[in-house]
């Protein structure tokens, strides 16, 4: 749900991923490798909170993730797209369960994951 609310929100997303390109949100809803990768996502972002209070494995687990993106043309753009459709996919998830707090946190937590991807990013095409 949550790359599907990206890929409608902005639908130029896709084409950062080769088996989806050209392929409608209809398709790509569909196809395996979509709940394959949101996984892969769920579990990086479980790792993160899980090491909140090691920052510095902490951030070395994001540039690890950075570094395997940027590699593939998908920058800290790309990431602060995807935790600006975060807090909306936390409402429609969770409903009333989600709480301003838990909203804040993420959006604390997401804030360090795109500044840690920009500066990798820098260290990378300097």
């Amino acid at each position: 749900k949550l790359f599907m609310n990206l890929y409608s929100l902005h639908p130029a997303t896709i084409e950062k991923f080769p088996l989806f390109k050209g392929k409608t949100l209809e398709e790509i809803s569909k196809h395996p490798k979509l709940p394959a990768h949101a996984m892969s996502v769920m579990y990086a972002l479980a790792s993160y909170i899980d090491n909140l209070h090691d920052t510095d494995l902490l951030v070395e687990l994001v540039k690890k993730t950075a570094v395997s993106h940027i590699g593939r043309g998908v920058g800290s753009e790309y990431f602060k797209l995807l935790s600006d459709v975060v807090p909306a996919w936390m409402k429609e998830v969770l409903e009333e369960e989600c709480t301003p707090l838990m909203l804040s946190s993420w959006g604390k937590l997401l804030g360090i994951v795109v500044a840690v991807v920009s500066g990798e990013e820098q260290n990378m095409t300097s």
